[in-house]
């Protein structure tokens, strides 16, 4: 399998490119382990640096896609 490298930004460095961090290391987390740890991953990306995830809309948007991939897991 080829390891490829992901480029993420946006014009404040935070916002967008947190939840494609946030989404990014729970899917893989899931295929490493069979697990999510959205809540604990988002707090200490957050921690690291403030507004990394900036709006309800984001966290919604990750915890919607991470339920999506869960559901479709489950076919």
């Amino acid at each position: 399998m080829c390891e490829t490298s992901r480029l993420s930004f946006c014009c404040n460095g935070a916002g967008r490119s947190g939840a494609f961090l946030a989404l990014d290391a729970n899917l893989e987390l899931m295929k490493k382990t069979g697990q999510l740890d959205f809540f604990e991953y988002a707090k200490t990306l957050v921690n690291s640096r403030p507004h990394l995830i900036d709006s309800v809309e984001q966290y919604m948007f990750i915890y919607e896609v991470l339920s999506e991939v869960c559901e479709g897991n489950r076919t």
